[in-house]
């Protein structure tokens, strides 16, 4: 906004273009968020870190090839969407100092994800909220002052990074000792080695891996659909993506704290918790979207100028706004569905109804709006929106007819696999110290296999409870 529309422009397409080559990388966290979940709720806390060790190794193989392809494409894709030699000059060496934050950035978030599960979210939150208007009246002081290039900028944003995560590592870790339980499994040499630790994050990853490639894989092609409308089109219509992203910010956020909580219950057992939480959360998250848009329609003009000073990409961008705020009650139900079915193991069928409906529904649809009807921009806002109502829709009707006890079998299965990992963790680190000699093994042997048959005890219903209904939980509410 201050620096200009080129940085502006460069400043937006890359970043989203980063996010679409490192769809790999939602999937991994989504993955590790699952199995550190279930072992803190097992209170296997040595193997919670070594679950966040494998994955940050495999953000690591995994993005560092990405963000360097992302890089090596940059030019092409933005030839493509029309931009200016300014922009797309700017935009392959901005991306190289981008990428590096982003590699970054993912791992320290795999690291972070026991301090929300462990009851430390709230210290998150505040912090996140403090860094971030710190990092904004920074960026304004070093842009008014210095008047810097974009590259310049992100050099600027990546030492701010460095500084800003070294002191909330140090502060989490040295000041608090939240990480004392876990810091034994992070830093562990026998991690990597964990067959069944590995095998886990890696099987459970891949349903979510499809889930965010669908997501990414539909806004990019839009974008391309956007292209072939004008350049202009193809820099509202990411964006858009933008926008869209900080409204689903509350309500995604919700649905994965409610999908964690149904997950832990489902664990332990509590089903009558976890479907009494389920039907809450179906009520509240929808309501929370309804209201959140109504202030998005108010305050559309500011947020607009926010974003872009173009007179032309603001009438074009107001125009849209309307499509997110109707439509995203909708979508947060859907979304909110779609969490409890992932949280009740159901993840494959959630993935099949997003790859359908983006098949099926919002791609054809989009196409036929740009190259048959001729449609502007709002024909692919609108395809996005039939698409997103049908997925949750669909995702409601299968979570109204969702097996519980299944679901608590399915949940029951993670915590074995965690508790069998956890086996050969402490075999390993038993017999890799020469003190603690056969005697130590098999005390921790005999550990594991009592936790194990204790977690994995057939569940027997207790009452019938109703699976869905709106602010009437079922009766026993502990």
């Amino acid at each position: 906004h201050f620096m200009g529309n080129a940085a502006m422009i460069t400043y937006s397409t890359v970043w989203f273009i980063l996010d679409f080559f490192n769809i790999i990388s939602g999937g991994l966290y989504g993955s590790c968020y699952k199995h550190v979940n279930n072992a803190i709720a097992d209170e296997s806390y040595h193997l919670a870190g070594e679950y966040m060790q494998i994955s940050i190794v495999f953000n690591t193989i995994i993005s560092i090839p990405a963000c360097i392809a992302a890089v090596c494409f940059m030019e092409t894709i933005t030839a493509y969407y029309g931009y200016t030699d300014e922009v797309i000059n700017m935009s392959a060496s901005y991306a190289t100092i981008a990428s590096i934050g982003y590699v970054l950035e993912g791992n320290l978030a795999m690291a972070g994800i026991v301090l929300d599960i462990d009851g430390y979210a709230k210290f998150n939150a505040v912090w996140g909220l403090w860094e971030s208007l710190g990092s904004i009246i920074l960026t304004i002081i070093f842009i008014v002052v210095f008047q810097p290039s974009l590259l310049a900028l992100g050099i600027f944003h990546f030492i701010e990074g460095l500084i800003m995560n070294a002191i909330y590592c140090y502060i989490v870790y040295v000041k608090k000792g939240w990480l004392d339980a876990y810091i034994g499994g992070l830093t562990s040499v026998e991690a990597i080695q964990n067959v069944d630790a590995r095998t886990s994050i890696i099987k459970r990853s891949i349903p979510l891996l499809l889930d965010e490639a669908v997501a990414s894989i539909e806004w990019f092609v839009l974008s391309l659909f956007a292209a072939h409308q004008g350049a202009a089109e193809a820099v509202v219509w990411i964006l858009l993506s933008y926008i869209w992203a900080i409204i689903e910010v509350i309500p995604e956020s919700y649905a994965e704290a409610v999908s964690s909580r149904v997950a832990y219950n489902l664990s332990a057992g509590n089903v009558d918790i976890a479907g009494y939480l389920s039907a809450q959360s179906l009520l509240y998250g929808t309501g929370i979207a309804a209201v959140l848009s109504i202030p998005l329609l108010i305050f559309r003009h500011f947020i607009v100028w926010c974003i872009s000073v173009d007179e032309v990409l603001e009438e074009m961008l107001l125009a849209l706004l309307p499509y997110i705020a109707l439509c995203q009650p909708f979508i947060t139900l859907g979304m909110v569905a779609t969490s409890l079915n992932e949280a009740m193991c159901l993840y494959q069928h959630a993935v099949k109804i997003m790859l359908a409906t983006t098949c099926l529904v919002t791609l054809p649809a989009a196409a036929g709006m740009t190259f048959v009807l001729g449609f502007n921009i709002e024909g692919l806002a609108s395809a996005v929106c039939m698409g997103y109502v049908t997925a949750g829709l669909w995702n409601f009707n299968m979570f109204k007819n969702a097996d519980w006890d299944r679901a608590v079998r399915k949940n029951q299965e993670v915590t074995n696999y965690t508790n069998n990992a956890e086996a050969v963790s402490m075999s390993s680190s038993s017999s890799s110290g020469a003190s603690s000699g056969a005697s130590s093994s098999k005390a921790s042997a005999k550990q594991s296999s009592a936790k194990q048959s204790s977690a994995i005890v057939p569940y027997v219903r207790q009452s019938p409870i109703e699976v869905f209904s709106w602010g009437v939980g079922p009766s026993t509410k502990t």
